[in-house]
């Protein structure tokens, strides 16, 4: 009895591995190196960031499991080695396999005299990169404390053209999660729209276009706390700001999730609260 067409691909019998390879040679080569070399875990699986800033010697009540934990500065009020040291020591305490801490302008201590610190299995970023292996994915995290002028506070530097392009040239153009601890110019960088009410720095806002990381942490800003969801970055992203756009430089534009993960709400000492972590899958 002939068998029909249907019925033939349904009872059809695998080919041998000989006639697979000469019938498709760079198919089979692709699909062996899939099946073989890449692990069970593939490389398209999200990796899950929490992140945190502006703490100031406090705890968020919750901060959920994942695979990277990131701290974008103020981990203290005074900066003092007696209140950041607790502080290393809660977030040493949590299971993520990779812990990144960068200092905010309130961390006195960490521009004097970092290595004095009990770091655990935290990694320390302080203009500088580190790279980890994820389930198969290779992500470059590049960290920075730096912010404009504002009081006499550490890491900060000249509200002239907001540090204009130089500072943030160290950034590597393969950085796929940035940490500042300031915001960039016209993304949740302040608790009004105008830009007179704006905090963000230009520069760095110049240097997110240039980069495009997957991934940008910050804080600095309580009330601009939040997240945007994969926003398109380049000249057009700013025109709420006049003094944005005088700095239009195009260049080519990106999908990148910006995150301010303030943790302290408001600043009066009487009247303190804390958020949650945010969480983010890239």
């Amino acid at each position: 009895m002939r068998r029909g067409g249907l019925e033939k691909i349904l009872r059809r019998e695998e080919e041998p591995m000989w006639k697979q390879m000469v019938s498709g040679p760079f198919y089979f080569v692709t699909m062996w190196l899939w099946n073989t070399v890449v692990p069970d875990e593939r490389v398209d699986a999200d990796i899950r960031v929490i992140c945190l800033s502006d703490t100031h010697n406090g705890v968020t009540s919750e901060v959920p499991d994942g695979d990277v934990l990131i701290h974008a500065g103020d981990l203290t009020c005074n900066g003092t080695r007696e209140e950041i040291q607790p502080t290393l020591d809660w977030l040493s305490s949590f299971s993520h396999r990779h812990k990144i801490v960068i200092a905010g302008n309130h961390d006195k201590i960490l521009s004097e005299d970092p290595d004095s610190l009990r770091w655990n299995d935290i990694v320390y970023l302080q203009d500088s990169s580190y790279e980890m292996q994820i389930r198969g994915r290779s992500l470059k995290v590049w960290g920075s404390p730096w912010t404009p002028k504002l009081g006499s506070f550490s890491f900060q530097y000249d509200r002239v053209d907001d540090g204009g392009e130089g500072r943030w040239k160290e950034i590597p153009d393969d950085t796929d999660i940035l940490v500042t601890h300031g915001p960039p110019r016209c993304h949740l960088d302040g608790a009004h729209s105008s830009a007179r009410g704006r905090a963000g720095c230009v520069g760095l806002m110049r240097a997110l276009w240039r980069v495009n990381p997957k991934l940008h942490v910050f804080g600095h800003i309580h009330a601009a706390r939040g997240h945007t969801q994969e926003i398109e970055l380049g000249p057009l992203s700013c025109l709420s700001s006049t003094k944005c756009l005088r700095s239009l430089i195009f260049k080519r534009e990106g999908v990148s999730q910006l995150v301010n993960a303030a943790v302290e709400r408001g600043y009066d000492p009487r009247r303190k609260s804390y958020a949650d972590a945010i969480v983010i899958d890239i």
